[in-house]
């Protein structure tokens, strides 16, 4: 496809961040919208509620950022972050015991998505066709005199003490693509140009998280990077992880599902650690000197909106990341589906001629791809804890299947390298999900064999 005029990005996260890189190679000028006025370091900012708790950027996320920024791996681990062996390197406490430990090729790194993200912004800010506004959101789409395409949106100053008197301005662009994150518009603003809404499907596993950092003693032996004890539902609904991160400080994050949330004070966040399966993320932390106060979050549903079953949509717009598709935060998966989407976006612009009309619908079915695996990976785990609490919901039968297949090889994982191995190639999404029904893991998972 020829380069176009303008294309415009609402939400300045990583999705937007990653798309607006996409889109410079087939727009001439690229407008990122975005609310909050960005640092100038990679510190907290307040349009990213969970910027202050663990995120896990998997492999194959890693992969795609590199791909999108040439060189970019290199300058985070000169920030700060630290190479990581996703296995070795990866302590990690199932239900039925330790995962087996082993040298892998699956070589990334850990760091704060404060830093992910500002490094991508710095990449992104040498682009000439790159525009950044921030300050502003986006409150409305602007459309074509029949409707059938969107043309631009309207634009308004953020002022949070008068925001129905800021300013407001059109910005005309050839395609709009919102990432605007959970709080999206986009059905409503669907709505407003007399399309119907996309269906949604949510599962709550009402889960909640607390996270603080901490300084750990420097001459510890300590032959991990990462370490997680699981939660174990029905029996028990809570886990724990402490990662690494730049600046040699450890993050720890506590999780409860079915309302079983994790305190936000000094005390009640030891005794929750003590009760986990295990006790080795306690004799970590128990001594361990806290910097950071404790930060508790709790919106955390997997949330899909279905754009790809639309029947009536408007052209040129499109949606992605969490407006399109929110995991519960605690499974890791969102900064990578969010580069997952990134490159279908890729993918599709490359393949589209010079109309860009069927873009929109094309791209939703492709994403949509993109994120059934790691939608049924966070759905299989949080129905069983909704089985626990007595809320849970009916499956079609295949996806029943899918969810019981996934917990039977989780369990075998402590005693079996080829499943801990594919499990973990899948999970980081380096591998297709049919990896996972090998007929040597299905007899493995049927028979309980852990050879």
């Amino acid at each position: 496809m020829q380069a176009k005029g303008r294309a415009i990005v609402i939400g300045g996260g990583i999705a937007g961040l990653l798309a607006a890189r996409v889109l410079t190679a087939h727009f001439k000028h690229v407008v990122l919208i975005e609310r909050d006025q960005y640092p100038h370091e990679p510190v907290f900012r307040a349009g990213i509620p969970q910027g202050r708790h663990v995120h896990v950027l998997l492999l194959r996320g890693q992969q795609i950022i590199e791909e999108l920024f040439p060189g970019i791996t290199k300058k985070l681990i000169e920030q700060g972050a630290i190479e990581y062996d996703f296995i070795r390197e990866l302590a990690m406490r199932f239900p039925t015991g330790w995962m087996i430990r082993q040298k892998s090729p699956l070589i990334g790194y850990t760091c704060t998505r404060l830093l992910i993200e500002w490094q991508i912004r710095q990449e992104l800010l040498e682009n000439e066709r790159v525009e950044i506004i921030e300050k502003h959101e986006a409150v409305e789409l602007l459309a074509s005199d029949n409707a059938r395409s969107v043309r631009g949106v309207l634009l308004r100053k953020r002022d949070t003490t008068a925001p129905a008197e800021s300013e407001q301005a059109e910005i005309l662009a050839d395609l709009v693509v919102d990432a605007s994150g959970r709080d999206s518009h986009a059905p409503q603003w669907l709505q407003k140009l007399g399309y119907t809404p996309p269906q949604e499907t949510e599962i709550n596993a009402f889960l909640g998280y607390a996270t603080c950092t901490y300084e750990l003693d420097p001459d510890a032996t300590r032959d991990w990077c990462a370490l997680a004890i699981l939660s174990s539902p029905p029996e028990n609904l809570r886990g724990g992880l402490i990662w690494a991160i730049e600046g040699g400080r450890w993050m720890v994050v506590l999780a409860g599902s079915g309302r079983d949330y994790p305190p936000t004070d000094a005390t009640g966040f030891l005794e929750f650690t003590r009760s986990l399966i295990d006790q080795a993320l306690y004799a970590v932390i128990k001594e361990a000197k806290p910097v950071t106060p404790i930060y508790g979050y709790r919106r955390t549903e997997n949330r899909l909106r279905h754009f790809e079953l639309l029947k009536r949509r408007p052209e040129r717009f499109i949606v992605l990341g969490d407006a399109n598709c929110a995991f519960n935060p605690v499974y890791g998966q969102g900064m990578t589906v969010a580069a997952l989407g990134a490159m279908a976006l890729k993918n599709c612009l490359d393949q589209q001629k010079d109309d860009l009309d069927g873009l929109a619908t094309r791209f939703s079915k492709k994403l949509a791809l993109a994120t059934r695996l790691p939608w049924q990976l966070a759905t299989s785990s949080d129905d069983a804890v909704l089985k626990a609490i007595g809320e849970g919901k009916e499956f079609p039968l295949t996806t029943k299947i899918v969810h019981k297949y996934v917990q039977g090889l989780t369990e075998i994982i402590p005693y079996s390298p080829l499943a801990c191995r594919t499990f973990i190639e899948v999970q980081h999404m380096v591998k297709p999900p049919a990896t996972l029904f090998h007929p040597v893991l299905v007899w493995k998972v049927l028979t309980r064999k852990h050879v």
